[in-house]
């Protein structure tokens, strides 16, 4: 775990092991919101700190095949299957624990979300899976200022959404005209996003390459993309914009760097992302993440180094 100013920020396994101290530590409650968990690390702390007599409340996404693909696997998935995964879920964790499946019907639950005793706040990319801690892109960041621990435990109590200081939730008006701001900057745009389908987004993003920005897109391989990205992928293409794909495998990041400005949390930049789905993440000045800014720009580098380039 880097150790920033005001935000931390950890990657891979690392941010495994971040969540797993916090568990370990914590006294009091713990509150949690996941599109997908099964990494049995987390459950097990999860279940550990139940055990201790701390309140234990996990919320998660009753039918996350709502995507159309199983988290993870990228395999489609019927409704047999979801209720198969949600019982051995349910297996998984002890009865101490209070688990809460989320089943909206015009709402997807896609915030990967904690607070620890009401005083720290962690924000993730990926799922708190194998594949999520494992895969590329997967970045945890935590807060503990009280607006912005106020603000995430009342989306993950679905209450009406709450300005923080940097944490923006959804759906509600912030997402989107947080994500515009960044795509106004100056500078060039690094971009990580699992998924890029939202027809505003490449619009700004097509307008900038007219006007000589050279902003650097990076996905996830084509061989996991939706007909909908695919689709995307070719306007963006036809745009001249710099796009990659990763060679193999999934990319759980979702990272805009303004420059001045990063965004990092759940929300892909898809019209879902942005507007309908019950999402968390942080926008927040460069400096607020201490030389955590520069490790994102190097893990950004790092992947942009091996992805390929998009014809």
């Amino acid at each position: 775990m880097l150790r920033m100013e005001q935000i931390q920020v950890a990657f891979g396994c690392a941010a495994r092991d971040a969540l797993c101290a916090a568990f370990d530590g914590a006294q009091t409650r713990i509150d949690a919101e996941f599109y997908s968990i099964s990494d049995p690390d987390v459950i097990a702390r999860l279940n550990a700190a139940a055990v201790r007599h701390v309140d234990v409340n996990v919320h998660v996404e009753g039918n996350p095949s709502r995507f159309g693909r199983k988290p993870d696997t990228g395999e489609k998935a019927d409704s047999a299957d979801a209720s198969s995964s949600l019982a051995t879920l349910r297996s998984k964790f002890s009865d101490a624990v209070h688990l809460t499946v989320e089943d909206h019907p015009g709402m997807l639950v896609h915030s990967k979300a904690v607070v620890v005793d009401e005083h720290t706040a962690f924000i993730s990319t990926a799922n708190p899976t194998k594949c999520g801690f494992e895969s590329p892109g997967e970045v945890l960041v935590s807060v503990d200022s009280a607006r912005d621990v106020a603000a995430v435990e009342a989306s993950i109590a679905g209450s009406r959404a709450v300005a923080g200081d940097y944490v923006v939730t959804g759906p509600s008006s912030m997402v989107r005209p947080r994500i515009n701001h960044l795509m106004g900057t100056m500078s060039d745009l690094r971009i990580a996003t699992e998924d890029l389908s939202d027809a505003d987004v490449i619009n700004q993003l097509a307008v900038r390459n007219t006007q000589g920005h050279h902003d650097h897109v990076l996905l996830e391989a084509d061989c996991h993309v939706s007909r909908t990205q695919y689709h995307a992928l070719a306007q963006l293409r036809s745009a001249g914009i710099d796009v990659r794909t990763m060679p193999t495998g999934y990319m759980h990041e979702k990272y805009v760097d303004a420059g001045d400005e990063i965004y990092v949390g759940s929300a892909n930049l898809t019209r879902n992302g942005l507007d309908e789905a019950r999402e968390i993440g942080i926008v927040a000045p460069s400096a607020a993440f201490g030389t955590g800014a520069n490790a994102l720009r190097a893990d950004f580098d790092a992947m942009w180094a091996r992805a390929v380039a998009t014809r």
